[in-house]
């Protein structure tokens, strides 16, 4: 099928199943800004093409995925994601630093603290003096999780399942020692980790792995049921939030109508909030199914926030069911008013 864009940026097309076997087009439009300093927003330059697989920062398991493959189906609430880091105000030494991000509605913040370490006290283990940092990266490496496999029994092992490459966590049966073991940096400063036993949800900004709770929850149940009966359709209790990847605080309740402010505080060396508006694009496509045009208007469903390179990307997808109709779509034009 012919993909017609008649916009500057980055257009594709895909086709998929959607849980009950039905074939849905995928029409989706990148669009990717460079912020300037006085928060006007400009068409960048380089228009990077949608991504077909996850990059992780590291090891696929073992490190947190930087960006998402941005081929997957449509979501149904706008992702709204930053990727950046915690900057000191002027380069000046901290000891620990509020970072926080609103878009529109939403708002959250992470408190930022220098890198700490549980020490021996006479009344338990308590967390050392953090040190002073000018820079710190917005990563879940850095936030409460991670694994503990230092029981000598493998059934004793266990592992943060919201973030299991983070830091701090010990298991029940640990055999881990409890001094000079890091405690996270990234916190939510509603629920920093004060004794060992705490266990908070973890923060960030960041895209959730999809075998990360809570978007595992959403995945549905593969049991013999499901495979006896319905593979290799999805199981019927399957949620399509499972698409979705931002930290469960930054999940839009709906989708985002692409005008909203912006507001980060704590990603830029000046120590000056960086503010912008989504620039209220409005994208629209034309499907052309044999002699017939139909209509489609794709929701604006992710938004990243690249703090360190100030850009910003908006991701719409728009689905149109094409069951029984697919091999007499013709041509399918992208645009945007």
């Amino acid at each position: 099928m012919k993909l017609v864009n008649h916009t500057p940026f980055a257009a594709e097309r895909t086709v998929y199943q959607d849980p009950e076997g039905r074939d849905q087009l995928l029409v989706l439009l990148k669009a990717t800004f460079d912020v300037g300093e006085d928060g006007t927003l400009g068409p960048a330059e380089e228009q990077p093409p949608p991504r077909s697989s996850d990059t992780y920062r590291d090891e696929v398991g073992t490190s947190s995925i930087l960006w998402e493959n941005e081929m997957g189906p449509a979501k149904p609430a706008t992702d709204i994601v930053m990727v950046g880091t915690a900057q000191a105000p002027g380069g000046r030494a901290v000891s620990q630093l509020g970072v926080s991000l609103k878009v529109g509605a939403l708002e959250k913040t992470v408190m930022v603290t220098g890198e700490r370490i549980w020490e021996d006290a006479l009344t338990g283990a308590k967390p050392s003096a953090p040190r002073f940092f000018t820079q710190m990266p917005l990563i879940y490496e850095l936030a409460y999780g991670g694994k503990d496999a230092s029981a000598e029994r493998q059934d004793h092992w266990e592992r943060e399942p919201r973030n299991p490459v983070g830091r701090g966590f010990r298991a029940k049966r640990s055999a881990q020692p409890i001094e000079g073991t890091p405690l996270p940096c990234i916190e939510d400063p509603s629920a920093m980790v004060r004794r060992i036993s705490d266990r908070p949800a973890p923060a960030g900004f960041g895209f959730l792995a999809r075998d990360w709770q809570p978007r595992l929850s959403f995945a549905g149940t593969y049991d013999e049921a499901w495979q006896t009966e319905r593979a290799p359709l999805l199981p019927r209790d399957f949620d399509p939030r499972f698409h979705n990847a931002a930290h469960p605080d930054l999940i839009a309740p709906g989708h985002l109508r692409g005008v909203e402010p912006v507001e980060a505080i704590h990603v830029s060396e000046s120590g000056h909030p960086w503010r912008f508006a989504l620039p209220g694009l409005r994208v629209g496509a034309r499907v052309k199914i044999g002699h017939v045009e139909e209509q489609l208007i794709p929701p604006l469903d992710t938004v990243i926030i690249d703090a360190d390179n100030r850009q910003v990307t908006q991701i719409w997808r728009g689905v149109h069911d094409v069951h029984d109709r697919l091999f007499h779509v013709k041509e399918i034009q992208i645009e945007t008013t």
